[in-house]
């Protein structure tokens, strides 16, 4: 970390981004947080499995922690203490509860005059009485706390857990320019038609196939369409231990036209396969499926539990960019599908919608704008939509 701390360059807010580890998904935030804000980074090792962004990515800015395992799920990243003692003067943390050495930092910033901002979930609406409690004393000791989306942002507000200029709605996002790239450049051949040969809509997931996505539901959905004579394809994207129990339970229901493709990195295969569906339908919580999906124009289905969901549920608005089902009903889900098909929007008009609704808010620039403005807070100014 000596050398992380010597790299600054003189006259410059030195800013420190603290996590668990780097996963691939925040490439280019990370990137402009280093090239705009000249962020360096204290990264641990996230469990195998979990792809992650290269050393070589983020050039000589990586300093290492060790990820010590505890009790309960909690854990202590070695030696990021030091830091409170460093010349950097702002800090970046994983806002996690369950760090210790996290809260170790928030109480010697009080006494060293370091700003330590949150980037966190935040609030769900979900906890018990104990963890809210945890929750709020964990983040009001932070200068700042920056959230995914706004339903959090309010509950922090409400709660009394900040005040809404110390609450930040900062969003979440992919790889948005390679993603455009990538989706100027796609086929006008759907891979669908090829496999499947009908012409039916045709419904996808894309992510880890377990059994907190809920995919059974989506499966016991199509067979009651089948039964109202509205026939889907459905193609699972990704690979996970659920795989085998979806595979007996769609062969037990009769629904025949289902392809499991299993797992891909080819930001070319997804943007096919993604932009030539109809429907992506994520049962479970949503997360950045959402906003990949969006990305390539095709609208999404999930549950409307805001309580029981991630951040990016937020960019499906009903009608326009998806629609909401009752969480946990298969009934209600394949209503909800049909209804959305019955409608007879122009595809066309619906892409651009999803086009649209990821530029506004979902993008690593935007994030980056957001951040920028929580590191110059102000108690005149408010970054809580709503609020």
């Amino acid at each position: 970390m000596n050398m992380l701390e010597s790299s600054f360059q003189s006259g410059r807010r030195k800013l420190i981004l603290v996590s668990n580890g780097a996963p691939y998904y925040r490439l280019a935030i990370f990137r402009l947080l280093r090239i705009r804000l000249l962020c360096r980074f204290v990264v641990g090792q996230l469990p195998a499995g979990i792809k992650c962004i290269p050393s070589a990515e983020l050039v000589s800015s990586i300093g290492k922690t060790r990820n010590v395992p505890l009790f309960n799920k909690s854990y202590y990243q070695t030696g990021v203490w030091k830091l409170m003692f460093g010349s950097a003067t702002d800090f970046l943390f994983l806002g996690e509860p369950r760090c210790i050495s996290t809260w170790i930092c928030l109480l010697l910033a009080r006494v060293t005059g370091k700003r330590i901002y949150l980037w966190t979930h935040g609030w769900y609406g979900r906890e018990s009485r104990l963890a809210a409690l945890i929750k709020k004393s964990f983040f009001q000791l932070a200068w700042g706390t920056l959230v995914y989306g706004t339903h959090a942002a309010r509950l922090a507000v409400q709660h009394r857990i900040h005040k809404s200029h110390r609450v930040t709605v900062v969003g979440n996002s992919l790889d948005y320019e390679q993603h455009v790239a990538e989706r100027a450049g796609v086929s006008a051949q759907s891979p669908y038609r090829m496999r499947f040969r009908n012409g039916e809509k045709n419904l996808i997931f894309l992510g880890r196939l377990t059994k907190v996505k809920r995919l059974d539901l989506l499966l016991k959905a199509v067979a009651r369409l089948r039964e109202a004579s509205f026939l889907c394809n459905v193609t699972f994207i990704g690979e996970g231990e659920d795989r085998s129990t979806l595979e007996a339970l769609a062969l037990q229901l009769g629904v025949e036209d289902v392809w499991f493709t299993g797992e891909t990195y080819d930001d070319s295969v997804l943007a096919t396969l993604i932009y030539h569906a109809d429907l992506c339908v994520s049962p479970g919580n949503v997360g950045l499926t959402a906003i990949h999906c969006l990305t390539f124009g095709t609208p999404v289905v999930t549950h409307g539990d805001s309580s029981h969901q991630m951040p990016e549920f937020e960019a499906i608005h009903p009608g326009a960019t998806g629609a909401f089902f009752k969480n946990g009903d298969p009934e209600n889900l394949a209503l909800v599908i049909g209804a959305w098909f019955a409608q007879g929007l122009d595809r066309e008009e619906v892409r651009q919608a999803c086009y649209d609704v990821v530029s506004r808010r979902w993008t690593p620039t935007y994030q980056l704008a957001q951040i920028e403005s929580a590191l110059e807070l102000s108690t005149e100014s408010c970054s809580v939509p709503g609020v």
